[in-house]
């Protein structure tokens, strides 16, 4: 992101720290305030997420980063970065695609392929999360 950009990592790094720290205490502390437990792990991840943003505000303050709404959806870098993220989106929409066909073809297997399933796909991200997001957080801006 930004800060990174800017060669400062240890805000970026800890914030994502404190998205999950406010989900698990949002389930703790209110799961049992509603009707639906989910709905005290969407309030931790948007309260998280408020968290995260203001963690890294006073940082980007500091750095001399001031975001300004006017005329930035019509810069040429922002086109550009539209045309970019169409191959990404596709990729991404595919992968999750493929998830969700795994999924229904699971709910007809017997009873833990679901299971083998959910932990085969942790096993493929585990390595894409420790290298591949890793180098390209510090190699990309």
């Amino acid at each position: 992101g930004v800060l990174n950009s800017l060669r400062h990592f240890f805000a970026p790094a800890f914030s994502p720290l404190l998205l999950n720290v406010s989900i698990i205490a949002a389930v703790f502390i209110l799961y049992k305030k509603f009707s639906f437990p989910t709905v005290s792990l969407a309030l931790g991840v948007i309260v998280g997420g408020v968290i995260q943003l203001v963690f890294q505000l006073p940082v980007l303050a500091k750095k001399g980063f001031f975001y300004s709404f006017r005329k930035t959806l019509f810069h040429p870098a922002v086109k550009r970065i539209g045309l970019l993220i169409v191959p990404q989106l596709f990729g991404v929409g595919v992968y999750h695609l493929n998830i969700l066909v795994s999924t229904q073809y699971a709910s007809y297997l017997p009873e833990g392929t679901f299971s083998y399933l959910f932990y085969s796909e942790r096993l493929i991200e585990f390595p894409l999360g420790v290298f591949a997001v890793s180098i390209a957080t510090v190699l990309l801006p």
